[in-house]
């Protein structure tokens, strides 16, 4: 893309993110649903002219998987907040760890069933999938939440579940594909032993990298006075650390960043307010940034032919996330309130968490950075697209109808 071109677009989307946060503030519409929708229109609008031929070649995955990986997912290792999670801790893990593991397997069974064709979408593929689909995203209803007067404990477990499961899932598809494209690079299916190796090593030398690196930043931070300072080094460790471990050593450069910055961040909350302040809204900016054009490119890469040839795989998709979500939500937790009955979770809150299970930020990212070269990506691409669509047209605007208007107690 030529410079004219990228400084075009780039001044085109700037526009659209200011416009489309207004609309979201004045209006119960999440912002991710207006950029997916604003990403469209601006797509269709601009297909016509030279700029928009250029877009069609854009490549998007290596634009997410270089640029805005790194960043989303260092920010999420960031943004966790111990003392805010504390209080809800044991229902936050349950839902975030065992039950979105559970969910994760009922997802792959029932699109491994549904689809029933092992040649082009094989068990694996299944659980890639469930993966992709698993993690939660709060951004979207955030907004929403913020109107209303409703329980705090209740945001706090929207908001932690999806840091949780986001970690989760950023690591389940992440070794998952390595493992898989491995496989495919040998041009034969790695055996169990093979397979379960592989993961141990791409999950071990992640960590490694991840350790290391971090603790490199740390020691950086300690000896650096100026927060602006501190700033940069906490960005060059992100892209460092993920480069390192992706095209240095071939491990899980996303479990080596996440690492990284769960040490950094840990760092972050010891030192000085002046210094905290400046790296929370840094990398809140940062990752601001990074969503608003990741989302803008979802909009301009929806192909509507898939929505039509692949409908039936697309509506087995969205039961698929519903019905585990309603597992965990409506069984697990009613089973956690029997073990913990002073911290049991009313029915009124269930409903909105069952109904607030929105895919974003994670999923698409994830999505972005798929390899072309899967032979099912086609098969993903169809359910991941009607899923999130349904999730942020359908599940986001229609989320304050669910939210109990009145604080609960806790």
């Amino acid at each position: 893309m030529e410079l004219l071109s990228f400084l075009t677009l780039f001044s085109i989307f700037g526009v659209l993110t200011v416009v489309l946060r207004f609309v979201s503030h004045k209006s119960h519409i999440p912002y991710p649903t207006l950029l997916v929708l604003g990403g469209y229109i601006t797509f269709q609008a601009l297909n016509s002219l030279p700029i928009g031929r250029e877009l069609t070649a854009f490549n998007f995955h290596d634009t997410v998987y270089f640029i805005l990986l790194p960043i989303l997912i260092y920010e999420i290792a960031f943004r966790l907040e111990a003392d805010s999670l504390f209080g809800n801790l044991f229902a936050i893990l349950l839902l975030s760890i065992p039950f979105m593991l559970l969910s994760t397997l009922i997802s792959a069974a029932i699109l491994y069933l549904g689809i029933a064709n092992e040649s082009t979408f094989p068990y694996i593929a299944a659980l890639i999938t469930a993966a992709l689909l698993a993690a939660n995203d709060p951004t979207a209803v955030v907004r929403i939440v913020e109107k209303l007067n409703i329980s705090p404990r209740l945001v706090a477990i929207l908001e932690g579940e999806s840091l949780f499961n986001s970690i989760i899932a950023l690591v389940l598809v992440s070794l998952a594909l390595n493992v898989e494209i491995t496989g495919n690079n040998m041009e034969r299916e790695l055996h169990f032993l093979e397979g379960f190796t592989l993961f141990v090593q791409l999950f071990s030398g992640g960590i490694l990298v991840g350790l290391i690196c971090g603790l490199l930043g740390w020691l950086l931070l300690h000896y650096s006075r100026f927060p602006l300072l501190r700033g940069i080094i906490s960005i060059i460790i992100a892209y460092g650390t993920f480069f390192l471990a992706e095209a240095v050593l071939s491990v899980s450069g996303i479990l080596a960043v996440l690492v990284a910055g769960l040490m950094l961040n840990a760092y972050s909350q010891r030192t000085e307010a002046n210094s905290q302040h400046w790296l929370d809204l840094q990398w809140r900016w940062s990752a601001n940034i990074a969503t608003s054009l990741l989302f803008l490119m979802l909009g301009m890469s929806i192909y509507l032919p898939i929505f039509q040839n692949q409908w039936h795989i697309i509506a087995l998709g969205i039961f698929a996330v519903l019905f585990s979500r309603a597992i965990i939500v409506f069984g697990g937790l009613w089973l956690h309130g029997r073990m913990a009955k002073k911290h049991k979770i009313p029915l009124q809150e269930r409903i909105p968490l069952f109904w607030g299970g929105i895919k974003g930020t994670v999923t698409v990212v994830l999505f972005f950075a798929l390899p072309g070269s899967l032979e099912y990506s086609y098969i993903i691409q169809a359910i991941v697209y009607g899923v999130v669509l349904f999730s942020l047209f359908i599940q986001a605007p229609m989320l304050w109808f669910f939210l109990p208007k009145k604080n609960c107690d806790a």
